[in-house]
């Protein structure tokens, strides 16, 4: 099988050097995130991410740098991050991880991510994928299977976040077990960086058919409703009800509102969504990126000035609003947004109370025992809402699909 051919057959007879078809395997370039040597926190870089700043830290010629890409679009593989001191990072977990993905028909390769000792699990495909689409159908069903997904103990990638590039200075192959089999110090760059195509070409799993088992298997359960695990009864009493958690807060919505943050406005027509997300992240704050948190009606003023003034340095000219000095009417858009009081805001007006039936009562004890937060009816009744609300866009996305055609590649 020709690797270049998979990774984008017009480029094929111009990536016949390993390294063009690596480095094509991380399109989306305008910014990245990095860091010195010995330093803990990343840093965010809004310039271009350029082939030989890529290839200067993987041959350990950066200088005691490392960097980290962000995902475009499209990926050729997804992530899971499980750091040294998370609950999975042993043998055990690791087989275990390793064959429900096998079941699904996804292959794990097992990588030591940097000196930390930390795991990036990769999963290759045999084609290129929708970003969003991975990661929310990963994050679904290794939710249901009862994983926690949360910085620290086990993450999925694509994300909002930018992620280690593989093969800088501490980066090792593992076995099947988390041992260590070799080094990148310890082969050269050309050998590294076959060596990473090899289990690319290897291990590569198709998307398609896995999402086709993953979803099916997700259906399965939800019709078998009470006749399964334990586990999985509380996994599906908990749908619709996680963004509840936390006092609304929304992750989905949180890790869009850093990719904004991390990027700015990339492409046209997506001022209003960047504005909500990063409303939402703005009530409950970001240390990591110095995002102070701004809750309640009293911080209302404060949430306006804060996105006017990202507006104004990160548009990046993709706000016609903003080219043509509209900024009257963007004041009136901000301003509506932080006011709104929604669904997941306090609200002081009255209304009817919700209607509490046997099976409304075991779904609120049952959210109680596993959480350890007591809900109550108007929680239910927020989830229902919030639900439906969700359900009206994914039909609406839906519907823009069929009239438009996906992009298959990515640009540089």
């Amino acid at each position: 099988m020709n690797l270049a051919v998979l990774i984008a057959p017009e480029r094929a007879l111009k990536q016949s050097d390993p390294r063009e078809i690596f480095l094509a395997l991380f399109p989306h370039r305008q910014a990245f995130i990095w860091k010195g040597l010995g330093e803990k926190n990343w840093r965010k870089s809004s310039s271009r991410l350029r082939d030989h700043q890529i290839m200067g830290v993987v041959s350990d010629a950066g200088r005691g740098l490392f960097r980290g890409c962000y995902f475009g679009e499209q990926t050729r593989f997804a992530v899971l991050d499980v750091d040294q001191g998370s609950r999975y990072h042993n043998p055990a977990e690791l087989h275990e991880l390793t064959n429900k993905l096998a079941s699904v028909g996804i292959a794990v390769t097992p990588y030591q991510s940097s000196d930390s000792g930390g795991w990036h699990l990769y999963l290759f495909f045999d084609d290129w994928a929708e970003s969003a689409e991975v990661s929310k159908t990963l994050k679904t069903w290794l939710k249901l299977e009862g994983y926690e997904i949360k910085g620290g103990v086990l993450e999925v990638f694509p994300s909002g976040n930018a992620l280690r590039l593989p093969l800088q200075p501490g980066f090792a192959w593992l076995d099947s077990s988390g041992e260590l089999i070799c080094r990148r110090e310890e082969i050269k760059e050309t050998e590294a960086v076959a060596s990473f195509l090899s289990d690319l070409e290897r291990n590569e799993s198709s998307w398609a058919l896995a999402k086709r088992r993953i979803e099916r298997e997700i259906e399965e359960r939800r019709r078998a409703g009470a006749g399964s695990a334990p586990e999985h009864k509380e996994a599906l009493n908990l749908e619709g009800f996680e963004k509840l958690w936390s006092d609304g807060r929304n992750q989905e919505r949180i890790e869009e509102a850093q990719y904004y943050l991390d990027n700015g406005l990339q492409e046209k027509g997506k001022r209003h969504d960047a504005i909500y997300a990063i409303e939402h992240l703005l009530w409950y704050g970001d240390p990591e990126r110095g995002v102070p948190k701004l809750a309640g009606a009293e911080n209302d003023e404060r949430r306006e000035e804060y996105l006017l003034a990202w507006l104004r340095k990160n548009h990046n000219g993709n706000c016609r609003h903003v080219n043509r000095g509209n900024w009257r009417l963007l004041e009136g858009h901000v301003r509506r947004v932080c006011r709104w009081r929604g669904i997941d805001r306090p609200s002081t007006y009255e209304k009817t109370p919700y209607a509490i039936t046997e099976k409304s009562i075991d779904v609120l004890v049952g959210l109680t025992k596993k959480t350890g937060h007591v809900w109550k009816p108007e929680d239910l009744e927020r989830a229902n809402q919030k639900r439906e609300k969700e359900a009206r866009v994914r039909i609406r996305e839906a519907a823009l699909l069929q009239k438009l055609k996906i992009r298959r590649f990515s640009n540089y």
